[in-house]
């Protein structure tokens, strides 16, 4: 009966790897069916199961395997896949790439084991960003120590991570910098390393790192001439660093003509504008977005609010402050949080003779940038901008 079983099995692994699913499904059922604790028939079968979407089979499958060998990595891992394309599963999924994880930890991985680390950093992703850059980390070490160069995803992944988990600087300066390293990779697809240096040329102009920057940006539109962020982080750069407001508005007006109705190229003319003095064309584009586009851009209110506030000191009435605070007001009645939005509703009561309103709502902002409170704080404090400016006329 064993050789039997052997026999069947031997043969469904020639099925398998001659990508004859349903065959090898055949010849591994018949050998468990002969010999029930034929493990690797079992897990052959879980397999084949998966390849066909039955997930339940696949699933009973490899519980009876973990039955006979609790520490299997294999089936740990294929668990682990499983359970992250089943709906709401998640954390099953993670449970089981865990479990598999413990069970390599000190033990001989090699580069083959990189991708459970791979598949359980991007489940971790959403909701743990230090324990998914860490299996980023150490699936780059086994591909590492392979010799196989990790790919320049994996590297922009880890950077980002480290971004949104608060990490030093410099973990994130290293990831990027093997990310650009990594960004000549030939079995990189075009499409991927577009985007890949877009990541990377973005942490450094955040770094300040501009004179590093500004050749990735070029080489992402050398390679995608519509890459309208690309023209817009361009138009950031030219404007932070030199100050040359020409060659920014020139780099919009191309984004615009890509793409004539996003708002994002819209609203950096309009700070562009804002920055040089050219104030009507800047409100023109704020109240084209709105109006056009998107009628709560936050943005966009706050900006034309600090329009009315710059025209309200040469007003001869309170009609610009009483503008000015129904922009604020829409704002922080769209995101409590906008700080901008508090802080120019405060000047704009100051300016009006509303000082002890204006001080609270000074305090209320510094408090609340201080002690992280910002959207309950802010919210409370909105009911001062209402009062002093009813919602009238402001772009719905």
């Amino acid at each position: 009966m064993a050789l039997q079983a052997e026999a069947q099995y031997q043969l469904a692994r020639a099925h398998h790897g001659g990508r004859r699913f349903d065959a090898a499904h055949d010849a591994y059922a018949r050998a468990v069916a002969i010999n029930e604790r034929h493990v690797l028939a079992r897990f052959g079968l879980a397999q084949t199961l998966l390849q066909r979407s039955d997930m339940s089979g696949a699933e009973a499958a490899l519980q009876r395997v973990l039955a006979q060998h609790p520490r299997c990595t294999e089936a740990l891992r294929a668990l682990g896949y499983l359970h992250a394309r089943l709906p709401n599963t998640k954390a099953k999924a993670l449970e089981y790439y865990e479990r598999a994880m413990a069970e390599l930890n000190g033990a001989a991985a090699d580069a083959q084991d990189a991708d459970l680390f791979l598949e359980a950093a991007q489940l971790y992703e959403p909701m743990a960003a230090r324990r998914a850059a860490r299996a980023y980390r150490t699936a780059a070490a086994l591909l590492d120590a392979a010799g196989r160069k990790p790919p320049a995803e994996l590297w922009t992944n880890v950077g980002a991570l480290a971004h949104m988990a608060g990490d030093a600087l410099a973990a994130e300066h290293a990831a990027y910098v093997r990310a650009a390293d990594a960004l000549g990779d030939a079995s990189q697809d075009a499409p991927t390393r577009v985007t890949l240096a877009y990541n990377v040329a973005r942490f450094y102009e955040r770094s300040g790192q501009w004179r590093r920057a500004i050749p990735l940006y070029r080489r992402v539109l050398v390679r995608a001439p519509a890459y309208i962020d690309a023209l817009l982080r361009l138009a950031h750069i030219a404007m932070a660093q030199q100050n040359a407001s020409a060659e920014a508005l020139a780099l919009v007006e191309q984004a615009v003509a890509l793409d004539a109705k996003r708002s994002a190229p819209w609203l950096l003319r309009g700070s562009i504008q804002l920055l040089t003095r050219d104030v009507q064309n800047a409100r023109r584009a704020y109240e084209h977005v709105l109006r056009d586009f998107a009628k709560h851009d936050v943005y966009a209110l706050c900006s034309l609010g600090n329009y009315y506030l710059a025209a309200a000191r040469t007003d001869a009435d309170a009609t610009s402050h009483r503008r000015a605070l129904e922009f604020f007001d829409k704002c922080l009645t769209l995101d409590p949080s906008c700080a901008a939005a508090a802080h120019g509703a405060a000047i704009a009561m100051a300016e009006r003779g509303f000082s002890v309103d204006a001080r609270r709502l000074f305090h209320d902002v510094r408090d609340a940038a201080t002690a992280g409170l910002g959207p309950p704080m802010l919210a409370a404090s909105a009911d001062l901008v209402y009062r002093h400016a009813p919602p009238a006329d402001a772009p719905h």
